[in-house]
C-alpha cells in the first residue's frame, strides 16, 4: 500500500542519517528496477505506478531528509541478467542514490550479490519472498539490503494453525513456478503441512511463461490430493485455474505469495473458475480500516481509483509499489 513506499523511503532516509553519507544539494536518486517486459509486465506496471504515486505525494510533504526525490526506473524482465544489467546502469550511470529491486527473488538476489553488495548501496526489498534474499546459510547476505515484505516461511506459519486441521489441506499438491520464489515457497509450505499432520502427495514446477498446466492438472486429478497450493503470479493462477474447472476438479485451491487479489483473479479466470479458491494476501484496500496507519491507507485507495479509475485490478499492485 502507500505505506509500504513510504516505509522503503523511511528506510533509506534511516540509513542515510546513521551511516553519516551526505546528500549533496540536489534531490536524492531512487533507482528502481521491475519488470516492465515479460510475462509479468503487467505486475510491474502496477508497482511502476505505485512508485510514482509515493513520488508525488512525498515531494509535496517536503521530500526525504527535506529534499525531493527522482526516480529512475528500469526494467528488469524479472530476469536476474537483466535485473543485473539494470542496476548496474542505475548505480554507475545515473548514480542512484539508494536501490528498489527487483520485483522476483530471483533477480533480487542476483541484484543483491552483484550490484548493490558490491558498491554499498542501500537496497529495499518491497516484494520478493525468498527467505533467502535475507538469509542464506544462517547469515544476512547484504549488509545493505533490507526488506519490507514477509517471507514465504512467514506466509506459511501465518497459516500454520488452521491450514490443515480447519481449512482440510490434509494431503496437498504443489504448483510452484521454477524461479527461487517458486521452489522456496512450496518448501516452506511443505514444511508447515507436515509438521501439522498433513502430508505432500506431489510438487509440479512449472516455467514462468508455461500456459497449457493439462499434464500437471489431470496428475493431480488422478491422485489422492484434496488440496493444491499454488505460487506463481496471477495471470499464471488465472490460466491455471480455468484448466482447472475445464478439467472439472474439486481439490481445494490456495494461493501464496500475497499477490492476488479477488476482483483480478476473477477477471481474468472467470468467477466461475474463481470462486472458492483461498487467497493469501497483505493488503486489503477495501477495508482501510483493518490497516495498521488506515488513512493512509484510504488516501492511497482514493487516489488509485482517481488515477486509474478503468483498471482497479491493479489496486494491490500500486500498494506493493508504494
Amino acid at each position: 500500500m502507500e505505506t509500504r513506499v513510504i516505509r522503503c523511503l523511511l528506510i533509506i532516509s534511516l540509513i542515510f542519517v546513521l551511516s553519516g553519507i551526505t546528500l549533496a544539494a540536489e534531490p536524492v536518486k531512487i533507482g528502481v528496477v521491475y519488470p516492465l517486459t515479460g510475462p509479468i509486465a503487467a505486475a510491474g506496471s502496477y508497482q511502476k505506478a505505485g512508485v510514482e504515486m509515493a513520488r508525488d505525494k512525498i515531494n509535496s510533504e517536503g521530500g526525504i531528509l527535506g529534499k525531493p526525490f527522482t526516480i529512475y526506473i528500469e526494467d528488469g524482465a524479472n530476469d536476474p541478467a537483466q535485473s543485473v544489467s539494470a542496476a548496474e546502469k542505475l548505480v554507475t550511470r545515473e548514480k542512484v542514490d539508494a536501490m528498489i529491486a527487483a520485483w522476483g527473488s530471483s533477480p533480487t538476489l542476483a541484484v543483491s550479490a552483484s550490484v548493490t553488495k558490491k558498491y554499498g548501496v542501500p537496497h529495499v526489498v518491497d516484494t520478493a519472498s525468498s527467505v533467502k534474499v535475507t538469509l542464506l546459510e544462517g547469515k544476512r547476505p547484504n549488509p545493505w539490503l533490507f526488506r519490507i515484505s514477509p517471507t514465504s516461511r512467514m506466509e506459511a506459519q501465518g497459516v500454520e494453525k488452521f491450514l490443515v486441521s480447519k481449512m482440510g489441506f490434509t494431503k496437498v499438491a504443489f504448483m510452484s513456478v521454477n524461479n527461487d520464489w517458486g521452489r522456496g515457497a512450496a518448501e516452506e509450505f511443505a514444511t508447515v503441512v507436515k509438521r501439522t499432520g498433513g502430508s505432500v502427495v506431489t510438487t509440479e514446477i512449472i516455467n514462468a511463461d508455461a500456459t497449457d498446466f493439462l499434464t500437471q492438472l489431470t496428475k493431480i486429478k488422478s491422485s489422492e490430493a484434496n488440496s493444491i497450493i499454488v505460487t506463481t503470479d496471477q495471470a499464471q493462477i488465472s490460466l491455471i485455474l480455468k484448466q482447472y474447472k475445464q478439467l472439472g476438479m474439486t481439490q481445494k485451491v490456495l494461493t501464496t505469495g500475497g499477490g492476488i487479489v479477488p476482483e483480478g483473479l476473477t477477471l481474468l479466470s472467470g468467477p466461475e473458475a474463481a470462486e472458492g479458491v483461498n487467497i493469501i494476501t497483505f493488503f486489503t484496500p477495501w477495508f482501510p480500516e483493518l490497516t495498521r496507519v488506515p488513512q493512509e491507507a484510504k488516501w492511497f485507495a482514493d487516489e488509485y481509483l482517481t488515477r486509474h479509475s478503468r483498471n482497479q485490478t491493479g489496486l494491490f499492485f500500486h500498494a506493493n509499489g508504494l
